[in-house]
């Protein structure tokens, strides 16, 4: 309880003092609360208090509470409205949010996509797209691949892809409503070509 006391007012002392980066700098050495530093540094930076390198300031608090929250599975879109507020370096930690993200299914990738073209991310978005592309053709799903690459514009990886799907279809290794059901696969069972594929 002591030790808390005196940090407590240290950072007082600091407010008595008018000093708002050192109260800042205090609150982040001496408290566990990257929150609570990160909107009060926020709150500073609109009330006009913080005068020298406002900027630079308020992103590195922000910086230091959102960049923990990116590969939280349950809190990293939180992080996004902290790091779109940082016009220095928020684009690049958003970039890599998107880029080392999981696609754990067709529906959290497309909520990536919306992220790409919401902040101007192309080359991330064509990632993406590739990223797609190369889990359906390692799951035997060409035509579903084609579609990922032909988004990203990934055009010698298209060609290759449907001159497999014609190679198999000349040697009847699948069959045309194989390729609509997005199932292709080496040997086919009859059962399975009977089943409705699932949507992407």
């Amino acid at each position: 309880f002591e030790g808390r006391q005196a940090k407590v007012e240290k950072i007082f002392l600091s407010i008595i003092e008018g000093d708002a980066y050192a109260v800042l700098q205090t609150s982040l050495q001496l408290l566990d609360l990257p929150w609570f530093v990160a909107h009060l540094a926020d709150l500073l930076y609109h009330c006009g208090q913080l005068r020298y390198q406002s900027v630079e300031y308020r992103e590195f608090f922000l910086l230091e509470y959102a960049s923990p929250l990116i590969t939280h599975s349950s809190l990293w879109q939180i992080s996004l409205h902290y790091l779109s507020q940082c016009r220095a370096r928020g684009k690049a930690h958003i970039q890599l949010l998107v880029d080392t993200h999981p696609l754990g299914s067709v529906r959290e990738a497309h909520r990536l996509l919306s992220i790409c073209d919401r902040y101007m991310l192309t080359e991330s978005k064509k990632s993406i797209y590739n990223r797609l592309g190369f889990q359906a053709k390692s799951k035997g799903r060409l035509a579903e691949a084609i579609h990922w690459y032909a988004s990203s514009n990934s055009s010698a990886v298209v060609s290759q892809l449907a001159k497999e799907i014609l190679y198999r279809l000349f040697n009847r290794e699948c069959s045309v409503a194989d390729i609509g059901c997005l199932r292709l696969k080496p040997s086919w069972e009859k059962s399975k070509s009977k089943k409705i594929c699932q949507s992407f």
